[in-house]
């Protein structure tokens, strides 16, 4: 038998390289899953925007339409009656009243002391103080000097000032006070 001879080989002659699949290299499988979440939260992140905008334009038209319920008459009335009532409070804090004087001398005077000849001076500039000029009598020097010192407690005088002593038949002292009062306590005060 003879051999055919061929230019065409019918089986390998040599061994060629051997190529079998090891799967994927491990930085490229760790690049492919890090490029898949990135794409993730990029892609929730812009559907959470668009959420956000779409809240956003929703309180706007909520607000526009609530500012165009309000009674803008009803605005402007209540901004002019709270400026009217700022400038009483201003009128007011300046202003003097004599009722803690007479509460004062009512709580304060003792039952042996008795007053009259009462006169209040209101001071004419802001440095001077309120003073209230009284005569008065009582039952002995002992009991005057009790009602000195119980002016004296009080944290509403500046000074308090006894004079012109003089003994009755029946041994009563008449006597002038002359009490200065702490400019702030004669504000009006609202109760």
């Amino acid at each position: 038998m003879e051999q055919k001879i061929s230019f065409i080989p019918k089986k390998n002659l040599t061994p060629g390289p051997n190529y079998r699949s090891e799967g994927m290299d491990f930085f490229l499988m760790s690049s492919l899953v890090l490029i898949v979440i990135s794409g993730l939260l990029f892609g929730g992140s812009y559907i959470y925007k668009k959420a956000l905008d779409g809240e956003l334009a929703e309180l706007n038209d909520s607000l526009q339409r609530a500012e165009e319920r309000l009674n803008l008459s009803f605005i402007e009335r209540a901004k002019t009656i709270d400026e009217k009532i700022k400038a009483a409070k201003l009128v007011l804090s300046g202003h003097s009243v004599a009722t803690p004087v007479f509460k004062f001398l009512e709580e304060s005077t003792l039952q042996k002391v008795r007053f009259s000849n009462f006169s209040l001076a209101y001071p004419k500039t802001k440095d001077q103080s309120p003073s209230v000029n009284m005569s008065g009598i009582s039952k002995g020097y002992t009991s005057l000097a009790l009602q000195s010192r119980e002016f004296k407690k009080s944290q509403y005088l500046e000074d308090v000032f006894f004079s012109s002593f003089s003994l009755t038949p029946a041994g009563d002292v008449n006597f002038s006070v002359n009490i200065l009062f702490d400019p702030a306590f004669l504000i009006y005060r609202a109760e």
